[in-house]
């Protein structure tokens, strides 16, 4: 699926631009593309990449933001981009 920085048509009011900017230190492109229920397969040596205090943070900020994970949904490959 692919939705604007708002999260529309799915889901508009979505602060993905500002979340993304946040969490991951990142521009996001003008359409995001995403999987529907965050279904997705990373290398162990990918999510190893970063620390556990690194996604311990990210879940706090998660968990603290309004329809945080309807936004995660939509960062995860921003999270584990392909290399």
């Amino acid at each position: 699926l692919t939705c604007s920085h708002d999260g529309e048509p799915q889901h508009p009011g979505l602060p993905l631009q500002r979340c993304a900017r946040e969490w991951l230190g990142v521009e996001l492109p003008q359409q995001v593309t995403f999987h529907a229920g965050a279904q997705f397969m990373v290398p162990g040596h990918v999510i190893l990449s970063r620390s556990r205090e690194w996604y311990a943070h990210l879940r706090h900020m998660v968990e603290m933001e309004d329809k945080g994970a309807w936004v995660m949904e939509r960062l995860w490959n921003f999270v584990w981009p392909s290399r």
